[in-house]
């Protein structure tokens, strides 16, 4: 097949500034596999439901171009001998299993027993050589639900406010819902007012490079509307995504003008709170749950809320995630031992803290070996399905209405 260049993705370019694309070599791009609107309606026998598989155009163009920044170069850029595999492939989407988890506990039990595989790897590659390679992750059982744009609308938009609440790790997490929402891994995770920072493609989205590192504006606090996502839902009626960093000053998310007694219009719609942390407190269980946990469970509309038959909380607590093992020396606080038993230990703290229905996500086996940029900090792969199982958990607990309980909290 001639490599010709596809109309859509000559679209797709003109809707980005032409300075961006000053390196690109654009007559070497091909025709997507799949146009957009076969894959994300490609019928598969799995629950008899579609399988998603996002645009792409997007896809194929990060696989050409992608790369992570060097912190040696005087701008981001991406140069042909520092190219590195995208970390999303198409058979990232292929179900693995005979059906899809129908349950929370199914889902967690998938993520948390599932296991990576990698394609490209040879007997003689060595655990530091995969993590540089490809892998899928395969779930546990049943397969994880994934969902387009406009499915991660509707079932966010079941809730008032979607608040990311934790350390770096969580704002890649935000860039990737961004991502998820526009059905664009090349860029779609940007939100700046720096230049700079469109120069971030493919896994570059998630380095800690500060150049990299520009997301503003919107990007911290967002109604779909303003950055013309989910247009199937009315404007008056969206929710709102916040990331907001922890820093253990500034204390968590307060939720501004939210008022649980208020049973009018949207006010009923439930909070989903996303918590993770650990990293900078030396995944010390008691530090973690005291700074970021309680002030939660503490808060009065958070109280109000949860015990409030029109509104309720589903609550999501992210435990550790694995790091490469060549930073084990350098940061043994965040080694796989200490990681493990920072799981075991925050969670006897939240089953004797009388808290009830906090889901916790155990990412270990999901990101163990997982294609990462520094080595605590993953690529897009794990960034972009993250978000998938968020949306998937959310989802199901509201169905399972598996509410934040706190009349019998006492942790002091």
């Amino acid at each position: 097949m001639p490599r010709t260049r596809s109309k859509a993705v000559v679209r797709a370019i003109a809707s980005l500034s032409a300075t961006i694309f000053f390196w690109l070599d654009l007559g070497h791009l091909s025709r997507a596999p799949l146009d957009h609107q076969k894959s994300t309606a490609e019928m598969h026998n799995h629950n008899a439901k579609p399988v998603f598989v996002t645009n792409q155009v997007w896809l194929e163009l990060a696989q050409q171009f992608n790369f992570l920044p060097n912190s040696e170069d005087k701008e981001v850029m991406y140069t042909r001998n520092r190219s590195l595999p995208f970390s999303i492939r198409y058979e990232d989407f292929v179900p693995h299993n005979t059906r899809y988890c129908e349950t929370v506990d199914e889902l967690l039990q998938a993520i948390a027993n599932g296991k990576r595989k990698w394609k490209y790897a040879t007997d003689n590659s060595t655990f530091l050589q995969k993590e540089q390679t490809h892998s899928s992750f395969i779930p546990y059982h049943c397969d994880v639900p994934l969902h387009s744009p406009d499915q991660i609308c509707d079932i966010l938009n079941q809730f008032s406010h979607v608040v990311m609440q934790g350390d770096s790790l969580s704002r890649h997490q935000q860039g990737s819902l961004l991502m998820n929402l526009r059905d664009n891994v090349y860029n779609g995770g940007i939100q700046s007012s720096k230049p700079e920072m469109q120069r971030c493609i493919g896994d570059a989205q998630f380095s800690e490079d500060v150049r990299c590192r520009g997301n503003d504006g919107l990007f911290n606090s967002f109604r779909p509307s303003q950055l013309d996502l989910c247009p199937n839902l009315s404007k008056d009626d969206q929710f709102t995504s916040v990331f907001n960093i922890n820093r253990l000053h500034r204390g968590v998310y307060k939720f501004p003008g939210v008022n649980c007694t208020n049973n009018q219009n949207n006010n009923t719609k439930p909070l989903l709170i996303i918590a993770q942390g650990g990293v900078h407190m030396g995944y010390q269980a008691s530090a973690t749950f005291r700074s970021l946990l309680a002030p939660f469970f503490r808060d009065f509309i958070v109280q109000q809320c949860s015990a409030s038959q029109h509104h309720r909380v589903i609550f999501i607590f992210v435990s550790y995630h694995a790091q490469s093992i060549a930073y084990d020396e350098k940061y043994p606080d965040q080694a796989e031992s200490n990681g493990l038993q920072f799981n075991a230990n925050i969670q006897s703290i939240i089953n004797g803290s009388g808290v009830k229905n906090v889901t916790t996500i155990d990412w270990f086996n999901f990101t163990k070996g997982a294609m990462h940029t520094d080595g605590l900090h993953f690529a897009a792969q794990v960034n972009y399905f993250k978000v998938q199982h968020i949306v998937a958990l959310a989802d199901l607990m509201v169905r399972e209405q598996q509410w934040l309980d706190l009349e019998n909290f006492t942790f002091r």
